[in-house]
């Protein structure tokens, strides 16, 4: 048992080729039952030792056959096989709808190098191809395909002050449609929030927001849905009313630009 596991290293796209892999390796080599719980440290204290070796030897094959990525998730667990392997199974399942869009964007981002040639071209492609295969849970079927394709154009077609938002996104075990088009409405709502102090601004200087009078907070204790502040709902709010006057004027000025530049249309 003094040969390493010749096998691909486990990364963030390949735990379902490495599973099977990793587990016939084991199975070859008469570790598999303590590694899956099946074979519990005996009392005797000779068979305990032999016991103990092979745990030993199995924690450390584990080890050596992940890349030093994926390292960080055994920490505190070297010599306890069975719960390194649960470990892993763990973080990857949880990681698969994250790690799927990675491996789409890695589909998506594939260009030919200038010295490449067409069939290698393709060969890269169809390793990409089965990465995001490999990924897929055994339930897939076509309309989630449809659906993830959809939601990865959403994804990529953000520019890159949107980068927090698709990291954050990619780390939850449920990523689907609704939860980026819900997520696109939260960060909308936040974006405007943050941009109503030159909003505001712009209402001074163009005489189109007057400050409330004091007596008009006093309608309600709940907080407006836009601001958070108490006294009034979200449609008598000034910031909101100021900010929706705001993208009004916007849509207008860029339609009446849109307008100018068009070409005279001749009969």
């Amino acid at each position: 048992m003094g040969k390493a596991p010749e096998l691909e290293k486990l990364t963030s796209t390949n735990y379902n080729d490495w599973n099977v892999e990793m587990e016939a390796w084991l199975r070859a080599h008469g570790l598999w039952t303590i590694v899956n719980g099946t074979s519990s440290c005996p009392s005797d204290e000779d068979k305990k030792e032999e016991w103990e070796t092979k745990a030993s030897k199995a924690s450390g094959w584990i080890m050596l056959s992940i890349d030093k990525s994926q390292r960080v998730h055994l920490t505190g667990t070297m010599g306890k096989p069975k719960e390194m392997w649960d470990k892993l199974k763990t973080v990857h399942q949880k990681q698969k709808a994250g790690s799927r869009f990675n491996a789409y964007d890695d589909l998506f981002s594939i260009r030919k190098a200038d010295d490449e040639s067409l069939l290698s071209l393709a060969t890269r492609v169809e390793e990409a191809m089965i990465k995001i295969k490999n990924l897929r849970p055994s339930e897939y079927k076509l309309d989630k395909l449809d659906e993830e394709l959809q939601t990865m154009a959403m994804l990529r077609s953000l520019p890159e002050d949107y980068k927090p938002l698709v990291s954050t996104l990619l780390l939850n075990e449920k990523l689907d449609k609704d939860t980026v088009i819900q997520a696109f409405h939260t960060e909308e709502i936040q974006r405007t929030k943050r941009s109503t102090p030159d909003i505001l601004e712009s209402a001074n200087k163009a005489g189109t927001y007057k400050k409330p009078a004091k007596h008009q907070h006093s309608k309600s204790s709940a907080p407006c849905f836009f601001c958070g502040l108490t006294g009034h709902f979200m449609m008598k709010c000034k910031l909101f009313l100021a900010s929706k006057q705001q993208a009004q004027a916007n849509i207008t000025n860029t339609t009446e630009s849109a307008g100018k530049t068009q070409e005279p249309h001749h009969t």
